[in-house]
């Protein structure tokens, strides 16, 4: 229903999940590292993911 705004928000949600099931990299980064893999994805490149972890998980230690 377009007039329902939650609607609206559950459409855009599953549309997300249907995009990141249906592409192998973004599925192998999301279950490896879950949201914040997707996140880190976006702001920094899909190619420095896993550096992005191995830094920070060295960062915080």
């Amino acid at each position: 229903n377009p007039d329902n705004p939650e609607a609206a928000d559950k459409f855009k949600e599953i549309n997300n999940a249907h995009a990141i099931l249906n592409d192998p990299t973004k599925r192998n980064i999301y279950d490896k590292y879950g949201s914040l893999g997707l996140y880190v994805a976006e702001q920094f490149g899909e190619e420095n993911v896993n550096t992005y972890f191995v830094l920070s998980s060295w960062w915080a230690k």
